[in-house]
């Protein structure tokens, strides 16, 4: 055959080749609860969403539809649900209303490795189909936690805790518990409005992430964080079950083991992040309020019984079995 005969074949082959391999990834139509420039959105994009197909070998493709221009958070599970999207990063607390066992995973201070053997896993997947018709796929920011943030010095109390009876701090759902059980009243602020909050003298202080504080923009105004961290993020991806089911074994497996790829490689990105977001907040002059010892004992499991409390109060019947996989006391 003639060079460039032979060139032409082999090119033709090729290309067929890459549809061929191009046409055997799965498309699955994904979306986030928050928008790209959020931290944690950055990381699922960056580790999950776009290295997809090349780490599955072509097999899966995940496809970003959008973020909450396209679904708003709290209606995001609704429309994974209905099969309008395939798939969902969001935290949990956002659809808690429906799905009350969503605390347990902000309660957990176990790692995503152990509740993949020790069966916990499974029993949040069986929880996530139950109750929004979804199956849990990836945890990725599963080390991610929370402080408390204030603008002046906690007073602590006789028992050794932060006393914050007469203040009112912002708090979303995830910290309201803790803040309630050391004496803050709370009110609800968008995390947008967290500085204005605080400038106004709304509120002396807010729970939020260890990382992406300085991206609020109060570095220059919060002059106290108090340490240790508590809970977890509990933003994970999620998947419609029908759309699951429809997959091949071949193509589960793969999202399986790229799933826990994921999960490997988002905590050192995010620990990289944080370690970062923390220097910028020490060096505008915000100080650790570190509890130590019986109080530091006594901060964790005050933080910790606050979730399971209410969780117990909304009588899952899940709960009992929940927190003895997902959760070991101080």
């Amino acid at each position: 055959m003639p060079r460039i005969l032979l060139a032409s074949a082999i090119a033709v082959a090729s290309i067929a080749t890459a549809v061929a391999t191009s046409a055997q990834a799965i498309e699955i139509r994904a979306v986030d609860c928050w928008r790209p420039t959020n931290v944690i959105t950055k990381v699922w994009m960056d580790k999950f969403v776009t290295p997809s197909e090349k780490a599955t070998g072509g097999v899966i493709k995940i496809k970003y539809v959008g973020g909450a221009e396209v679904s708003p958070a709290r209606k995001s599970y609704r429309a994974v649900q209905r099969g309008q999207f395939d798939m969902l990063h969001c935290a949990t607390s956002y659809y808690a209303g429906a799905m009350p066992e969503a605390w347990a995973m902000l309660a957990t201070n176990l790692p995503v490795t152990t509740l993949r053997k020790n069966g916990g896993w499974e029993l949040m997947d069986k929880v996530f189909q139950e109750r929004v018709g979804a199956r849990l796929i990836a945890w990725g920011e599963s080390e991610t936690q929370f402080n408390l943030y204030s603008l002046k010095k906690p007073k602590i109390g006789k028992d050794g805790l932060p006393n914050l009876k007469g203040e009112k701090w912002r708090a979303s759902a995830t910290y309201k518990p803790l803040l309630n059980a050391l004496g803050a009243s709370t009110t609800f602020v968008k995390s947008s409005e967290i500085y204005t909050a605080l400038q106004r003298g709304l509120v002396t202080g807010f729970g939020f992430t260890d990382v992406a504080v300085p991206q609020l923009g109060v570095k220059d105004i919060v002059r106290w964080r108090i340490m240790p961290s508590f809970y977890v993020t509990n933003t994970v991806t999620t998947m419609n079950t029908a759309k699951y089911q429809s997959l091949s074994k071949k193509e589960k497996d793969a999202l399986l083991t790229f799933s826990k790829q994921y999960e490997r490689e988002a905590l050192p990105y995010m620990a990289s992040l944080k370690k970062g977001d923390v220097a910028i907040l020490h060096k505008a002059g915000v100080k650790d309020l570190v509890l130590t010892g019986e109080a530091r004992k006594k901060y964790l499991n005050t933080a910790y019984d606050a979730i399971w409390a209410s969780l117990e109060a909304k009588n899952s019947p899940h709960t009992a079995a929940l927190k003895a996989k997902l959760y070991k006391a101080e």
